[in-house]
């Protein structure tokens, strides 16, 4: 019998998510790993999702299921006049599919099957859903939040082009996130600052109390290197250092910081090893032929345009990982926000390449290369002494010299806390104590 079959024994816990097989969109990840390992610790899985058709299609993964845990239940909800939103000019599926996600996990919740509800999403108008749940099927429910709902807009900081969304997203974001919040079981949170952030908004939220409102990162899983084709890498006059991820003036500091370290450095790579060439992949989910590459360009106004290739659009979970897994050496970016979490950090160290990791100076993220030094090379932006921009340029040299030798680095022992498994736990530790620790059947 597969073991989340709806009449498997143990707890039950719907996950509501932005998208799952076959699409790998990135907020879903957490979710998917989750899926593989909660059965084994006593909490069975079902998936409440837009249907594959809502989301963007160069999101779907060609051949997903190595991806997926093959048993767990998938419930698909399309969307609601999405003629009427193309009219509009809204391409996002978060609006169209609220209603048929809302209907669809009502009918779910009917069944009383289910202990807890968890979002983890950021696509947080799915978030405003879970009080009415509660409301009606006395479910409670729980919030992962992987970013910032509520941002301080005296910042520039923007992960969209379009003006109009982005406006009515900030008009909604307050009052929707106060609602969500304020009727939630439990939080879940990649950064502390998330967290500190909410509870000064919200000092009397239930979920912000002290052992509601837990920090899990984002894990790591060595199925999917396993799952992707590990080719050697190719003994050619390239060293090829990859990048795969969000580009744009959300990561300029770091990239720039990184380029001026590096492009010294670099060029002075003995031919004999290789020549370094820095790769970017994935950059800009809407570029088309003809328009600007803005990390290539910024490379070129640093003087480096000839160590560097920008490939802005969007290449599914598999490449990125085939990318990653035939690197000399990886990149992670940072932007400017100390809160920010680096999804990939764990499973780009796992690869056993050599690392570098560049963050905002008091990055949250700080915190995992105290304890772990041998996670990556660490750097910084965002003005620093003197002494430290030298540190800085000792662990780049370092690095490319890793890179020229073509190091690899067996980190699965310092990495076990940062595993699905290790976050799997923590979150079934939180689930029990949530569920029972409170009457939230009671309507009320």
């Amino acid at each position: 019998m597969p073991r989340n079959a709806t009449n498997q024994p143990g707890k039950r816990v719907l996950f509501v998510v932005s998208s799952y097989r076959p699409a790998m969109l990135a907020d879903m990840q957490r979710a998917r790993m989750l899926a593989w390992e909660l059965p084994e610790l006593g909490w069975n899985v079902e998936v409440l999702t837009p249907a594959s058709t809502e989301v963007r299609q160069d999101a779907l993964e060609p051949d997903p299921n190595s991806f997926f845990a093959p048993d767990t239940p998938i419930h698909a909800a399309g969307s609601l006049a999405r003629g009427l939103f193309r009219a509009i000019g809204s391409s996002s599926p978060a609006l169209r599919t609220l209603w048929p996600i809302a209907h669809r996990g009502s009918a779910l919740l009917s069944t009383r099957r289910f202990n807890l509800v968890y979002f983890s999403t950021t696509t947080f108008s799915y978030f405003a859903l879970g009080p009415f749940w509660r409301r009606k099927h006395g479910v409670p429910y729980v919030l992962d939040i992987q970013d910032p709902w509520v941002r301080d807009y005296g910042v520039s900081y923007t992960t969209t082009k379009h003006t109009f969304k982005l406006q009515v997203s900030r008009f909604l974001a307050k009052p929707l996130e106060k609602f969500a919040v304020k009727g939630a079981a439990g939080l879940v949170s990649v950064s502390p600052s998330y967290i500190e952030q909410l509870r000064q908004r919200y000092p009397s939220a239930r979920c912000l109390r002290e052992q509601r409102a837990v920090v899990i990162p984002f894990g790591a899983t060595e199925r999917d290197l396993s799952a992707s084709s590990q080719n050697p890498f190719h003994e050619t006059s390239t060293l090829p250092i990859v990048y795969v991820g969000a580009g744009g003036s959300i990561m300029a500091k770091s990239f720039t910081h990184i380029i001026r370290l590096m492009r010294p450095l670099a060029l002075a790579t003995s031919p004999s090893n290789g020549r370094v060439m820095i790769f970017l992949y994935g950059t800009d989910g809407g570029w088309q032929a003809g328009m600007p590459k803005y990390l290539e360009d910024l490379a070129a106004a640093e003087g480096a345009a000839d160590i560097l290739r920008e490939q802005p659009t969007r290449i599914t979970y598999m490449a990125s990982l085939r990318k990653i897994l035939e690197a000399a050496g990886l990149l992670i970016l940072g932007v400017d926000d100390p809160a920010y979490m680096p999804s990939k950090l764990f499973t780009y160290s796992l690869t056993g390449k050599p690392l570098l990791v560049c963050l905002h100076r008091n990055s949250q993220a700080n915190l995992y290369f105290e304890k772990t030094p041998g996670i990556g090379h660490l750097i910084h932006f965002g003005g620093q002494p003197k002494e430290d921009e030298e540190r800085d340029r000792e662990n780049v040299r370092n690095f490319l010299s890793e890179v020229s030798e073509r190091k690899s680095f067996d980190r699965r022992a310092i990495l076990e806390p940062y595993l699905s498994l290790a976050a799997a736990r923590r979150h079934a530790e939180c689930f029990e104590q949530w569920t029972d620790s409170m009457k939230e059947r009671q309507v009320p």
